[in-house]
């Protein structure tokens, strides 16, 4: 769609003022030739060959981020207070030697352009790297399967999706010096947030910004100017960015496994292990889709 109206928002994220768990793949049945009677494994494997097809040429520039998608920006432009006096996002582009190209789904909101300072959607946690652990170790697990099946639609659900400045999500994806930066191993937010703490918790020391974003210096400039509209403060950076589901009553960082770090990034092997970690996932995912909308909801009425 090209107008996202109020009506069109409200109608589609919620039932009755009640916030729905909405899979933002739907924004894009057709493209991705979505049915009633696709499981949201399927949906997901849809939306990867579509994005699989367009790698070069004319046609990368229909290239779908569902985090990047309309309606994902108009709710981080409306439910997130350091963005809501951006008047409208804009579609992204790619400079190129004359011309710019611009993404036909892909959005953004202008912070502030003299400083070419632009936020966009970040799917927080990984599902590709979590499915591709499933697939290999835990086929045969009907409550993992299951638990799986839920991850495939919460992945794209504005609970698992966060604006942030343009450079951060590409920086902290992958390592090039780990499996050839094939894979998102510390792709998984609560390596993200603890990161940050430490960022924060002494400003003048870069270090933990660049262990995150994998030495790139201009992600981590980037990162420090995000997190200046929070002041460089943890407990606001959490409050502000719904994020109450992934701390615990002293707003520290809950760990999606036991001892998960930048050293230790291997997934649980074992069965037990893993389903909990994934059960528990898809709970904070939900719960925060809901603060998020919950947050849209209060904040809309005033438009």
């Amino acid at each position: 769609m090209t107008n996202m109206t109020k009506d069109y928002v409200m109608d589609t994220l919620f039932d009755n003022g009640t916030p729905l768990i909405y899979d933002m793949k739907n924004e894009f049945k057709s493209q991705f030739h979505i049915t009633k009677k696709d499981t949201n494994i399927e949906k997901f494997e849809k939306y990867c060959k579509y994005n699989n097809s367009y790698k070069d040429g004319d046609e990368y520039f229909l290239k779908i981020d569902c985090d990047a998608c309309q309606l994902a920006v108009f709710v981080y432009n409306k439910a997130y207070d350091f963005l809501k006096d951006i008047e409208r996002p804009f579609k992204q582009y790619k400079k190129g030697k004359d011309i710019y190209r611009v993404f036909v789904y892909k959005y953004q909101l202008p912070f502030n352009r003299n400083k070419q300072e632009f936020y966009r959607g970040d799917t927080m946690t990984s599902f590709k790297t979590i499915f591709n652990h499933y697939s290999k170790n835990f086929k045969n697990n009907i409550a993992i399967e299951a638990q799986i099946e839920i991850l495939a639609k919460n992945y794209h659900t504005i609970g698992n999706m966060i604006p942030v400045p343009r450079g951060f999500n590409a920086s902290r994806a992958s390592n090039p010096q780990v499996n050839n930066g094939e894979n998102a191993l510390w792709d998984f937010w609560d390596l993200t947030m603890i990161k940050i703490n430490e960022y924060l918790k002494n400003i003048n020391d870069d270090s933990p910004l660049k262990e995150l974003l994998n030495y790139n210096q201009q992600a981590v400039g980037v990162c420090k100017i995000w997190l200046q509209n929070f002041n460089n403060d943890w407990n606001r950076f959490v409050e502000e960015n719904y994020l109450k589901s992934f701390v615990d009553g002293n707003n520290n960082v809950c760990l999606f496994w036991e001892n998960h770090s930048f050293k230790n990034y291997d997934l649980p092997k074992e069965d037990n292990k893993f389903l909990d970690f994934i059960t528990s996932l898809n709970i904070r995912i939900e719960k925060r889709n809901y603060e998020v909308l919950q947050g849209l909801r209060i904040k809309i009425k005033n438009l």
